[in-house]
């Protein structure tokens, strides 16, 4: 596992900073692009109109 652990040596410190920042931009567009997808899955499934809502699946 890395060490992230603060330094005093900035310079050295600077490109594992980049490297952590990308990886955390990285992260919320695949958080977004996952929102995105269940946001659409959800709305899917309550457009379908009740009429066409097979018998079977309605739970009295």
């Amino acid at each position: 596992m890395e060490n992230l652990q603060p330094t005093n040596n900035a310079a050295r410190d600077l490109p594992a900073e980049a490297v952590l920042m990308a990886r955390i931009r990285e992260q919320g567009e695949e958080l977004k692009t996952l929102q995105a997808k269940v946001a659409a899955h959800l709305q899917a499934g309550f457009q379908r109109p009740f009429s066409a809502v097979p018998q079977a699946e309605i739970k009295d």
